[in-house]
């Protein structure tokens, strides 16, 4: 199974990295990116560009994680672990796991997009950057549950 990740800047930003503002936010993004790629080697990851609207293919999953929109589900880790396994299980190619934009999708987007899975951090509101890092380490603590890797232990 292939994860493409998404983090949407807004309707016109093309470079996921350079759009990182807050000093070292990059290098966290890009900490866990090597740290899935390294341990869980039968898992591809790459970036999506976010300057369009994601259209799935047949046998791809979009998990749209967003700020408390009608349906988001706010889940524990280990939920997050067990989703990823039943992605698995039902043979999807590729799993989007995609931040929204700074400003919230709308409601007719979401809509449009029709994800599969439409999640959320919470009530909280957190500066994109730190998003796109704890979106990255979520699937990643998710992945080491799955493998009864030691990191999830005492965290």
């Amino acid at each position: 199974m292939k994860i493409v990740f998404g983090l949407f800047w807004g309707r016109s930003q093309k470079n996921v990295k350079k759009a990182f503002r807050l000093p070292g936010s990059s290098d966290m993004y890009e900490f866990y990116m090597g740290r899935m790629k390294k341990h869980f080697p039968n898992i591809e990851c790459e970036l999506y560009p976010s300057d369009k609207i994601l259209t799935k293919n047949p046998g791809d999953k979009l998990w749209l994680c967003e700020r408390m929109q009608i349906g988001a589900k706010n889940i524990t880790s280990e939920v997050l672990s067990e989703k990823i396994e039943e992605a698995k299980v039902s043979g999807t190619s590729k799993l989007y796991v995609v931040i929204g934009p700074p400003d919230g999708f709308t409601e007719e987007e979401i809509r449009k997009m029709a994800p599969d899975f439409l999640w959320s951090f919470g009530k909280g509101t957190y500066p994109h950057e730190l998003a796109a890092i704890i979106m990255m380490e979520q699937v990643y603590r998710a992945l080491t549950i799955l493998d009864s890797h030691p990191y999830h232990l005492g965290h």
